[in-house]
């Protein structure tokens, strides 16, 4: 381009913000170490619903019009958003007006010409690198719920394959529930003095990726809920189990063995909003084991209070996750 465009942006570091005019005097970021440039480009949202690439002669997406898609471009997909920054140590001013980007070169016979633009020519190219777990994670999970989620983005994940609660007090199964419960109560004679709930959760274990380094990846279990009493925080309990029972048959006199030495705790008041499970440690032994399978009971605080959790069937889901991070340095 030759002038500002609203998709693409420019920082200073040491600036106010975003702009998309070029001519502003980049100083010495905040450290003092370095001036720091950033460009961002926001990618086309509006997609023709048939073309994966681009031609010469056609444009497979395009840019909204105050939110709306036209006739020609009627599917709306997510604004990809690139920011690329330039830390440069060796220079305490940077003027803008004077910056160029490479062009694509024009070869005259077999001699190379190259060719550079201001900032104005500014583009970018997207190649999707995220996993096929990853990316519908973000559309279910993420977007299509209004959620932004951040870094919370599996490399793979699975949903709860089966879930449902068990209670002392109704010895019956629950197949098909809209709501997970969850008491325990060992004050006074301990727990079978009283009235006990259990929420029991099964999942698939999404495989760790090979050719890749363990260390950096880690299993958590996210699930939407929270305390129902408004009586400040308190802990439950991630107690492990075998994975040989149904949500159509399992009861609480049939139910599988539990193990009261819990693998994970959580930590919760009565927010009722997503919550994250750290169950590396249980889920890496058993891999080890050769499981393919995993199930725990959650329990409550001991001290009578009640917890809900939504199922996996519902829009907020119940899921396993196996995320990854690598701290990339700056250079």
């Amino acid at each position: 381009g030759t002038g500002p465009s609203s998709a693409i942006t420019f920082l200073c570091a040491n600036s106010k913000g975003y702009t998309n005019k070029i001519g502003e005097i980049c100083g010495l970021r905040k450290a003092g170490d370095a001036v720091q440039f950033n460009i961002g480009i926001a990618f086309p949202n509006c997609w023709d619903g048939v073309n994966l690439k681009p031609t010469h002669s056609h444009n497979n997406a395009i840019y909204a019009d105050h939110g709306k898609c036209s006739a020609d471009y009627p599917v709306k997909i997510p604004t990809v958003n690139m920011n690329i920054a330039w830390v440069l140590p060796q220079i305490s001013s940077l003027d803008t007006s004077k910056v160029e980007l490479s062009m694509d070169p024009v070869m005259h016979g077999e001699t190379r010409e190259e060719r550079w633009g201001s900032l104005y020519t500014a583009h970018a190219d997207f190649m999707n690198g995220w996993t096929e777990d990853g990316a519908q994670f973000m559309t279910d999970l993420c977007m299509n719920q209004g959620l932004d989620c951040g870094t919370a983005v599996p490399y793979a994940y699975s949903k709860a394959e089966e879930n449902t609660w068990v209670s002392s007090e109704d010895d019956k199964p629950h197949a098909s529930v809209d709501t997970l419960y969850v008491q325990d109560d060992w004050t006074n004679g301990e727990r079978t003095q009283h009235p006990e709930t259990l929420t029991l959760v099964k999942f698939k274990i999404p495989p760790l990726p090979a050719n890749m380094d363990a260390s950096l990846f880690k299993y958590r279990i996210r699930l939407f809920g929270g305390k129902t009493e408004t009586n400040g925080a308190d802990q439950i309990f991630f107690y492990p189990t075998s994975s040989d029972w149904h949500a159509s048959s399992v009861s609480w006199n049939n139910k599988p063995a539990i193990n009261y030495r819990s693998d994970a705790v959580l930590y919760l008041n009565h927010s009722h909003e997503y919550r994250m499970v750290d169950v590396d440690k249980a889920v890496r032994k058993a891999l080890a084991e050769g499981k393919t399978e995993i199930s725990w009971y959650i329990g409550g605080d001991r001290q009578g209070n009640h917890y809900d959790f939504t199922p996996a069937d519902s829009k907020q889901s119940l899921v396993l996750m196996l995320t990854g991070f690598k701290k990339t340095p700056e250079l």
